[in-house]
């Protein structure tokens, strides 16, 4: 995990006075997301065994939030309480563990997106919020302008800002 990724993920845990849970899981090509996906599961089980439901939230960069993402769908097609890859390992990419903006968006929790024109899922993310405005579903979005990939976790005003935004969305 990069270095400035520690710094925010205390932040987070200040400011919102809270436990962070940080998985550290084997990359592409290590790992594919069908073993990634079973170990975030067994992860969130042992939180359960000492936490609320209603008190876990999940969070990512944006590849991270992408797999935040996929999880909620691998939770709510388990039939557990909470609606919830990127690791294809030749499997087809249609399938909401590998690419969760093609799963299904009902019984979700509430996204918001943060990303940047200059990210390189930036066009994903955009189809995204699209067919979420289709379906008419509200979700978050926040677009820098020439934002590069984790632009939120770099130094300056408007990461600042956006860390605070999201702070606030875990908070309420």
């Amino acid at each position: 995990m990069p270095h400035f990724h520690w710094p925010a993920i205390a932040r987070f845990a200040n400011t919102l006075r809270r436990t962070m849970t940080v998985p550290i899981y084997p990359i592409a090509p290590e790992l594919t997301y069908r073993k990634v996906f079973p170990f975030l599961l067994r992860l969130y089980h042992r939180i359960l065994q000492t936490s609320d439901p209603n008190s876990v939230a999940f969070r990512g960069d944006p590849a991270g939030g992408g797999m935040a993402f996929a999880l909620c769908h691998a939770l709510r097609d388990a039939g557990l309480r909470y609606a919830g890859l990127r690791y294809a390992g030749g499997d087809p990419l249609g399938t909401p563990l590998l690419s969760p903006s093609v799963g299904p968006l009902i019984c979700l929790p509430r996204l918001t997106i943060f990303t940047g024109t200059h990210d390189v899922l930036n066009p994903d993310a955009r189809a995204l919020r699209e067919r979420a405005a289709d379906e008419g579903l509200d979700i978050g979005w926040y677009e820098r302008d020439r934002g590069l990939h984790v632009w939120m976790l770099m130094p300056g005003h408007d990461a600042a800002a956006a860390l605070a935004r999201m702070s606030e969305g875990l908070s309420g």
